[in-house]
Parts: structure tokens; sequence; C-alpha cells
């Protein structure tokens, strides 16, 4: 029987310092990435609220128009 013998990788100060490095400036990409989901998702809601209110006028108007050519109103100019 053979034994194979594990390869130890013993990391150096200075490869220490560069993991941390790039660690650090992923979580900072990610919270930049956080930042700009959080932005779009209540533009988003914004203009969720916007389309609502837009359809809430167009069916008022849509309502208004009918009215008025069946007659149930009578436009009188100034």
């Amino acid at each position: 029987m053979t034994k194979t013998a594990k390869k130890v990788h013993y990391i150096n100060e200075s490869e220490n310092f560069n993991i941390m490095a790039a660690y650090q400036m992923r979580i900072a990409e990610n919270e930049k990435l956080l930042d700009e989901i959080n932005r779009l998702n209540s533009k988003l809601n914004d203009m969720s609220l916007d389309l609502i209110k837009a359809q809430d006028g167009e069916r008022q108007y849509r309502d208004m128009y009918h009215a008025l050519r069946q007659g149930h109103y009578l436009l009188i100019p100034k």
C-alpha cells in the first residue's frame, strides 16, 4: 500500500493581504450592486404607482367620453 502525501500550501503574509484586499473589493462591489438594486426597485415601485394613477385617469376620461356620447351630459360653451 502506498500512501500519498498531501501537499499543504501555507499562505504567507503578502498572499494573505492580497486575498483580504480582493475580498474587501468584492464586498464593496456587492454593496454597490445592492444599492443599485434597491434604487431600481424603488424606481419600479414609483413607476407602478404612476401607472396605476394613469390607468385610473384614463378610465375616468373614457367613462366621461362614453357618457357624453350617450347624451348623459350637455356641454354648454362659455
